[in-house]
């Protein structure tokens, strides 16, 4: 069996395992009280936060690519982007930015693959920095809870130092990490290798910004994405009878986007968010059935977004005369 096919098969039995699991816990009926109380109102109010969150991001790459690609385009591209790394499991879906940045951009492929890793480098940066923030307003949680967020918050601070000294020293902070590495012999190490390989992977994706308001202005628009995106999770809980803090909300949301760079893909995302989405806000108070049925409606609202601006985005491109697009094809063509 290709790999590709034994990663959708995996993708597939993981969806299906963890769904029965969760759903096993909470009553049918709950997820559909969840969603029918919140005011259709809200949703739309949800849906133009979620186009505004990828207005932000097409105007951060803009900015990463110095203007070599207009926020028009890119927001067609970003749209079609995320239906497919929804859609398609494993982060095939990943391909479809560098192929429509390669068509449509008319930049060489290297560009897309920096472009897109710098990007998620500042989702990174951007939702740890709110989550610094934000665990040290919170008093009000239990000692163990404390205890597992610090250590959490541990993490992402050496995870946001050492981007941010890498941003801007560049090969000389990496050169001292390596020396550093070599003589404690941790680089005898096979992961502190492989963390070095990435970093320097890391920051050959960085040369294409040769600017340091580039640098600046990224950090803040990430932090107004997370932003954003925190404020739709607040008023959907909210609506869901759920009161929590915006404090708390970004301490979860900055656990769940970390924990998805583990290699657990299912698709569409199902079962892996709602898993940590409730292991997660049961830590922050919330009963099981309730952040069970809480999770899965709200991933099925951004579920409904990213369809209706998905197929927007590809009705979009098909009507740009300037392109041949087949959605097809990134995948064909990029294998």
């Amino acid at each position: 069996m290709p790999l590709n096919s034994k990663k959708l098969v995996t993708a597939g039995l993981i969806t299906i395992i963890l769904l029965g699991i969760l759903l096993s816990q909470i009553e049918i009926g709950a997820l559909g009280a969840a969603l029918g109380s919140i005011n259709p109102l809200y949703l739309v109010l949800g849906f133009l936060l979620y186009v505004a969150i990828f207005v932000l991001r097409a105007i951060r790459l803009n900015i990463i690519l110095e203007g070599r690609v207009s926020v028009r385009v890119l927001l067609k591209i970003l749209f079609i982007h995320n239906l497919f790394n929804n859609v398609i499991p494993a982060r095939l879906g990943e391909l479809s930015y560098v192929y429509l940045l390669k068509e449509k951009g008319k930049l060489p492929l290297n560009y897309g693959i920096s472009s897109l890793m710098i990007a998620r480098i500042f989702d990174i940066i951007g939702i740890a920095f709110l989550f610094l923030i934000s665990f040290f307003v919170v008093k009000d949680l239990p000692v163990f809870v404390t205890s597992c967020l610090m250590a959490v918050g541990a993490v992402l601070g050496l995870i946001f130092l050492f981007i941010i000294l890498l941003l801007f020293y560049n090969e000389r902070f990496l050169s001292f990490i390596e020396n550093m590495a070599s003589k404690t012999r941790l680089d005898r190490i096979k992961y502190t290798r492989m963390a070095l390989e990435k970093s320097g992977e890391t920051l050959e994706n960085f040369k294409i910004i040769k600017s340091k308001h580039v640098i600046v202005l990224s950090f803040l628009i990430s932090i107004a994405i997370w932003f954003l995106a925190s404020t739709m999770t607040y008023l959907f809980l909210m609506e869901m009878s759920i009161y929590l803090s915006i404090w708390k909300i970004f301490i979860a949301s900055g656990i769940i986007v970390i924990t998805t760079i583990l290699p657990i893909h299912s698709v569409g995302g199902f079962g892996t968010i709602e898993s940590i989405w409730t292991v997660t806000y049961v830590a922050l108070g919330v009963s099981t059935q309730t952040a069970i049925a809480s999770g899965l409606g709200i991933h099925l609202i951004i579920v409904l977004y990213f369809l209706i601006l998905g197929f927007a985005g590809i009705l979009m491109m098909k009507l740009d005369k300037t392109t041949d697009f087949n959605p097809l094809r990134p995948k064909l063509e990029l294998e």
